[in-house]
């Protein structure tokens, strides 16, 4: 046998394999991230995307992170079955969706604990690091945890006090907020925010409660007037990949993944839902539509109505008081500037 041809027969195969273990001419690995919102979602184009370049460019060729936005590859209601059954390998999703899954990671939407995404995203991120919710997220690689923070009620007829709200009938998405309308005396009816709209016009419902994330894309403030500014509650949100993925991953992709992930991703996201609060906020001036600020007197008595339901929260939600007490700790050192 000519042991040229042997040598260079075996140095043919040997290549490939030492460029595999190497990294070396290897196509990256493609993360995908399923993302219910429209690309034209601050939230994507402000939080998502940049992310997803900046993993890509500092993993040095190892990751190709995509997002798929739309219900293209998942959707609200089943991002993290798309996630276990690895269709995606990141998930964006909403906590109110999952309260049986995450129940403690809830504690960043019950009513008057925070009051702007920055704070709720921060606080949320510092318990997780510190192992307060590592009984229900222990699976998962946590690339960021958030609040659509000050969900109110958005009405028809002016709501200045508590006996405003009797009798009147809201649109709400979040289990959270029916509660909390409940306890103050309105009569929350459940449905998609993409019915608010029509609800509101044929008169189903006298107002909405929701964000001010909500008033632009579902167009509110087409069908209402008056908009109460206060912390009635907020709805979480969360990007996922399973810890099994990640673990897989090569060092240079685990890098970049960390570098961008967790607090820094987290802080792009708040900013991007304080966008979207102040788009909505400015459409509302713009149709010179009014925003109540409660007195603090009668903002007291909505926070002594809602408080029942912090109570419930802690009592039924486990480690609730050990999970509320870290949170609220870590809200009061960003309102201090620590």
């Amino acid at each position: 046998m000519n042991t040229k041809l042997v040598a260079a027969a075996l140095a043919a195969a040997v290549l490939p394999l030492a460029a595999l273990v190497s990294g070396a001419g290897a196509d990256p690995i493609q993360l995908k991230i399923g993302n219910a919102g429209i690309p034209q979602n601050l939230s994507y184009t402000m939080a998502v995307v940049p992310f997803t370049e900046n993993v890509t460019k500092a993993s040095e060729g190892t990751l190709e992170v995509k997002p798929f936005p739309g219900q293209a590859l998942a959707g609200q209601n089943n991002v993290i079955d798309r996630l276990r059954n690895g269709v995606i390998e990141m998930g964006t999703g909403l906590v109110g969706l999952y309260p049986q899954n995450f129940p403690r990671t809830t504690v960043a939407m019950l009513p008057y604990e925070s009051t702007n995404a920055r704070e709720a995203g921060i606080a949320l991120m510092k318990i997780q690091e510190k192992g307060l919710l590592d009984a229900e997220l222990g699976e998962y690689k946590v690339i960021e945890l958030g609040l659509y923070a000050n969900m109110s009620v958005h009405t028809k007829k002016p709501v200045m006090k508590l006996e405003d709200l009797k009798g009147q009938r809201f649109a709400v998405m979040s289990r959270t907020m029916a509660e909390v309308l409940d306890k103050l005396g309105g009569t929350p009816i459940t449905m998609p925010p993409n019915d608010f709209h029509e609800s509101l016009l044929r008169g189903v419902v006298d107002g909405a409660g929701i964000g001010w994330p909500g008033i632009v894309p579902f167009k509110l403030n087409e069908v209402t007037a008056y908009h109460v500014q206060t912390s009635l509650t907020g709805e979480g949100q969360f990007t996922f990949m399973m810890k099994s993925v990640y673990d897989k991953l090569p060092a240079k992709a685990k890098a970049a993944l960390d570098r961008y992930a967790g607090m820094p991703y987290a802080i792009e996201w708040a900013k991007s839902i304080q966008a979207q609060d102040d788009a909505g906020i400015a459409l509302t001036k713009s149709a010179n539509q009014q925003i109540v600020t409660l007195a603090p007197d009668e903002e007291a008595r909505w926070k002594a109505r809602a408080q029942t339901i912090v109570d419930a929260w802690v009592k039924n939600t486990p480690d609730g008081a050990k999970v509320l007490a870290g949170y609220r700790a870590e809200v009061a050192k960003v309102r201090a500037g620590m």
